[in-house]
């Protein structure tokens, strides 16, 4: 039987290219929670970030999401955009934590469906960046809470 050298096993002993990451057993999850505010009138399209930084060279794992019935047909994305002091900083990837969930009755729910943590891929930011969601699809209930809880691993 032989042994296969994962890809965290390979970057720590610098036998790939790339930067050193440390592997998920050896280092901790952050988080970074987003919270809906308490009034809210929802539109379809609306986005909401937390402000929070996530380093360069973190790992995302995906997002736990926990939210009251947001109304038929929504659909929430969880991204990243550059950090910037007010929220308006470039988007890194749009769906990149979490892709299309649907959140049309309450929910309380972990997804990796995004481009960052979905199907093995092992992605890590490249620049600083603030996590937020977006609501799509349908116009929301207002007032719905939403809690949206970001993992991820820093470098």
């Amino acid at each position: 039987m032989a042994e296969i050298v994962s890809r965290e096993a390979a970057l720590a002993n610098g036998t790939t290219g790339g930067s050193k990451m440390k592997a998920a057993s050896s280092a901790g999850v952050r988080a970074s929670v987003i919270t809906g505010p308490a009034v809210a009138a929802w539109a379809q399209n609306d986005t909401c970030g937390n402000r929070d930084i996530i380093p360069a060279g973190s790992r995302i794992i995906g997002a736990y999401v926990s939210n009251a019935a947001l109304g038929a047909s929504v659909t929430m994305d969880v991204g990243l955009r550059a950090w910037t002091p007010d929220g308006t900083g470039a988007v890194v990837d749009v769906d990149g934590v979490v892709d299309g969930l649907d959140v049309s009755g309450a929910l309380s729910t972990f997804s990796a469906t995004g481009s960052m943590a979905a199907a093995g891929v092992d992605s890590v930011t490249t620049v600083p960046c603030e996590p937020y969601f977006s609501l799509l699809s349908a116009n929301p209930t207002d007032n719905a809470a939403v809690r949206v809880t970001v993992l991820y691993i820093a470098p």
